[in-house]
């Protein structure tokens, strides 16, 4: 799995969750470093990152805060060892009853939505010298986000494939690409006459 860092939108893609789910998990410092990096006043996230949020929103309403905090400590010391794919049953510390939790539907899917996040990224480039930056499938100058908003609008992926030339892999890489990156800004307004 890479190693590579995950902007804010990509993280909650990968951790199956809403962006500010993912901010406020930062802002209330649940997660820190190595987990979590700032470059350029900008902060990223490690995968690792992303399933420790996910991880902790999955327990956030059964346990008590003093068990949550030490059982994220667990989590982190864990993935500082072993890959997310690994993390299975832990034990609850300090709970009255004994309790496991087993973690390993949350990592399998993380690691499931971070294999389809890299694949889009195989697909799909944001060149300066290609269509101003904006994101086109890699080797071509056909954008992304039509292709993306036409697929959410309903057209059938074979009428996109035939009209643009573009594969099964670079239509899956589109709406991995949109849900993972959100169009950022006001939406548009349709005006109908």
């Amino acid at each position: 799995m890479s190693a590579q860092l995950l902007s804010k939108s990509e993280a909650a893609f990968v951790a199956g969750l809403d962006a500010t789910v993912v901010d406020r998990a930062i802002d209330r410092l649940r997660i820190g470093r190595p987990f979590v990096q700032r470059r350029q006043r900008t902060r990223l996230l490690t995968p690792k990152g992303a399933f420790l949020i996910a991880a902790d929103h999955l327990i956030a309403r059964d346990i008590a805060a003093p068990a949550r905090k030490e059982l994220r400590k667990r989590l982190a010391a864990l993935l500082k060892e072993k890959p997310i794919e690994s993390v299975g049953k832990l034990a609850v510390p300090s709970s009255a009853l004994p309790m496991t939790i087993d973690f390993k539907p949350v990592s399998d899917s993380v690691a499931k939505r971070l294999s389809a996040l890299e694949a889009a990224r195989a697909y799909i480039v944001e060149d300066d010298e290609v269509q101003g930056g904006a994101a086109t499938f890699r080797a071509t100058r056909i954008l992304v986000r039509p292709i993306a908003a036409a697929l959410q609008r309903g057209v059938p992926a074979e009428e996109l494939i035939e009209d643009y030339g573009l594969s099964q892999e670079q239509i899956a890489a589109a709406r991995v690409y949109a849900d993972a990156r959100p169009q950022r800004g006001r939406p548009s307004i349709s005006v109908s006459g």
